[in-house]
């Protein structure tokens, strides 16, 4: 009993540091098959294969089903009903009725939030004579395999960054498995200047794993307009990449 006891203190060490790893695993294969998941519920949602909508589109509020935040709320709302002008009221309802969004203290959205969101995503929406609809951009359908694929790959930059450097990007792995990676990257790229997670991958070299390069690799051009790729590019450029090591189109 003594020597197992010492065999097990002795490499208690080992053991947690590959407890660790193996949990971390576990939870990484969760959020892939989460992100997987929505993936497939859209697809079948957008080519109309039987079935109701995506869980996102249904009325469950209180019952725990899948929240978002308001904006893209609102972009679900209105390309779900065709893209069809609404006013902030219109949408207000909406959003209230199939639970998509709610305040922190469980209070209904109301018409100044929707008029807010709007101003703040003018990228996304449109005003037009007191209405509001999305950006014609925004009602692309994409392949849902080109976006299964930049799922993937998206947490692949996560599994990357925590194997090469250490760092758990675990905002970027939320946003992924709430909006799906699309959304995610596009958020980052919106957002002034760079983020942690990009600046410490260019300090250690290693600017391939970044999303930044995902957005520009051939395969994913259609999922992003030019001027998003622009600000990829010009990211990786701006911390030590040459023209010649982009991804090739």
């Amino acid at each position: 009993m003594e020597s197992l006891e010492e065999a097990l203190t002795a490499n208690r060490a080992a053991v947690e540091r590959e407890l660790a790893k193996a949990q971390l695993e576990l939870e990484d294969l969760r959020a892939r098959e989460r992100v997987l998941e929505s993936t497939i519920s859209r697809a079948l949602y957008v080519l109309g294969v039987g079935g109701p909508p995506p869980r996102a589109m249904q009325g469950n509020a209180g019952s725990g089903g899948e929240r978002v935040p308001l904006h893209e709320a609102l972009v679900r709302i209105l390309r779900a009903l065709g893209n069809s002008p609404m006013t902030a009221r219109e949408l207000a309802d909406e959003v209230n009725r199939t639970g998509l969004y709610r305040k922190g203290d469980g209070a209904p959205v109301d018409v100044g939030q929707v008029h807010a969101r709007v101003h703040a995503y003018q990228r996304l929406f449109v005003r037009e004579g007191g209405r509001i609809r999305l950006r014609e951009a925004e009602l692309q359908v994409h392949d849902p395999l080109v976006l299964a694929r930049f799922d993937a790959a998206m947490l692949e930059v996560y599994d990357a960054a925590m194997r090469e450097i250490g760092y758990a990007a675990r905002r970027f792995l939320q946003m992924t498995r709430r909006s799906g990676g699309l959304d995610a990257a596009r958020h980052l790229l919106a957002k002034p200047g760079v983020s942690e997670g990009f600046r410490r991958l260019a300090e250690a070299g290693k600017l391939t794993i970044t999303i930044e390069y995902q957005v520009l690799r051939p395969e994913f051009v259609p999922l992003f307009t030019e001027e998003e790729r622009d600000i990829a590019r010009q990211r990786l450029l701006a911390h030590g990449f040459s023209e010649r090591e982009l991804p090739r189109r």
